[in-house]
């Protein structure tokens, strides 16, 4: 009886672990943080750009405060950050004071702030994100992702997450989790350069 109590525990944890194993390899599939750097003219998908060999960020559409749609390409003659946040989301509200002081300070230099809420209309609303960037005194550019037409486009999986675009639309950078002031004016500099 205890050999049996043995093979099944046995079984059951290797069972455990291949299951992990796959899990992990299938929804980390993707996720490169290097993926940027690893495009050559070469190997360039359809949506690049051969010469440069960057990332042309791709289009999307969200909705301001006022529920009007706007779309990123509206702006691709000047640098873009976008951001992915959510106030529910700890790692969102620790970066957010460098992102305003981003935008305090960039903006008159003609870079364009994207602060897309990831708006699921149940955990986040528009009333909850509006009610954070009120309490806070935030001013930046505050976008809901109601269709999640950005957060899809840019293969958003977790929050935050930040993107850095040049004036010519390349995505030249991105980062995933909380960004520390240093890299976020770091990032910044180079696309005002």
């Amino acid at each position: 009886m205890k050999n049996n109590k043995f093979w099944i525990i046995g079984i059951v944890a290797i069972l455990v672990i291949t299951g992990a194993y796959y899990a992990y390899n299938t929804l980390s599939a993707g996720l490169d943080p290097d993926k940027l750097e690893q495009i050559t003219p070469d190997t360039a998908p359809p949506e690049t750009d051969a010469n440069s060999a960057k990332i042309l960020a791709p289009d999307f559409k969200v909705y301001d405060i006022e529920n009007k749609e706007v779309n990123l390409y509206d702006f691709t003659s000047q640098p873009i950050v976008i951001n992915f946040w959510a106030s529910w989301c700890p790692p969102c509200r620790a970066e957010m004071d460098y992102f305003q002081e981003a935008f305090d300070f960039y903006s008159e230099k003609g870079v364009k702030f994207f602060m897309i809420n990831a708006t699921d209309g149940d955990r986040e609303t528009i009333e909850t994100a509006t009610k954070y960037f009120t309490e806070n005194s935030y001013t930046m550019d505050l976008y809901f992702d109601l269709d999640f037409n950005a957060s899809q486009k840019y293969d958003v999986r977790s929050l935050p997450m930040t993107f850095f675009i040049d004036s010519k639309g390349n995505m030249v950078n991105y980062h995933l989790g909380t960004t520390d002031k240093d890299t976020l004016f770091k990032n910044i500099d180079s696309l005002v350069k």
